[in-house]
């Protein structure tokens, strides 16, 4: 029952998701919209959802030698995680956090994967299946 939206959702936005610990709605957990609007109508959300924002995240990420993605080909696979990275960073500003990945709402997950849609999704994961970090020399 946890994982359906109607027991969880107050935004009317979200979707079912695979786990307890992914569903939940932004209005449960976070002020960033107008009271009782959902984050994904926040203006700052959708730029962060352009895909030349995506872009110059991923192409960061990259140039800093984090290989955290299977390849570095601008994808909607790679998009996603960008999205995902970018609003991790926005949503938890300014609090203290344990280090690592932390889900999103499942309204923001719902959003991302309509923006940059696939045949398949991985879902939350609390490390990164791929993560490299190459020291510069």
């Amino acid at each position: 029952q946890k994982l359906n939206p109607s027991a969880y959702c107050l935004c009317k936005k979200c979707c079912w998701m695979d786990t307890v610990e992914e569903s939940f709605c932004c209005l449960s957990k976070y002020k960033k919209s107008v009271e009782g609007e959902c984050i994904t109508e926040n203006d700052m959300f959708k730029k962060l959802l352009d895909p030349t924002v995506l872009e110059v995240n991923l192409r960061s990420v990259w140039s800093a030698g984090v290989q955290d993605t299977e390849d570095k080909h601008i994808s909607n696979e790679n998009l996603r995680y960008s999205a995902y990275r970018s609003l991790s960073i926005w949503l938890n500003k300014g609090e203290k956090r344990k280090p690592g990945r932390c889900p999103i709402p499942s309204c923001a997950v719902n959003n991302v994967r309509a923006k940059f849609p696939s045949l398949s999704y991985t879902g939350f994961q609390k490390k990164s299946p791929v993560f490299k970090k190459c020291r510069k020399k």
